[in-house]
C-alpha cells in the first residue's frame, strides 16, 4: 500500500462582492441542471467523455479510494440494453423503497 501523502488545500478567498456573484452564478447553473432520460445518437468527441470522467473521478469518497468503474458505451444496441436494465432496477426500487408521496409526484413529470 502506498503511504498517504497529504496535499494541502490552496485556497484563495474572494472578496465579498465577487464571492456573492460567484455563488449566484453557481445557483443559476445548478437550477438549469436537468436529468436526461433519452440518449442522443449524436457522436461525441472522445476527449469530452474523458474530461467528464476525469471530473467525476475527482469527487471525494470514503478514504479517498474512488471505488467506481466507468464504462463508455458506443453502440446503440448496448445503450438500449443498458437503459432497459437501469429502468428495471429503478422500477424495483420504486416498488420496494420509495415513499407514497414521492410516487404520487411522478406522473406529473411523465415518469411512471
Amino acid at each position: 500500500m502506498k503511504p498517504y501523502k497529504h496535499v494541502p488545500l490552496e485556497f484563495k478567498r474572494m472578496r465579498p462582492p465577487k464571492r456573492l456573484r460567484a455563488s449566484r452564478e453557481f445557483v443559476d447553473r445548478m437550477a438549469a441542471r436537468r436529468s436526461v432520460r433519452f440518449i442522443s445518437s449524436e457522436p461525441v468527441a472522445f476527449e469530452l467523455i474523458e474530461n467528464a470522467i476525469r471530473c467525476v473521478s475527482l469527487a471525494p469518497s470514503g478514504a479517498n479510494q474512488q471505488p467506481w468503474t466507468f464504462i463508455v458505451v458506443k453502440d446503440a444496441e448496448s445503450k438500449r440494453k443498458g437503459r432497459e436494465a437501469a429502468e428495471a432496477e429503478a422500477h424495483k426500487r420504486y416498488e420496494d423503497q420509495i415513499p407514497g408521496d414521492w410516487l404520487e409526484a411522478l406522473p406529473a413529470l411523465g415518469t411512471d
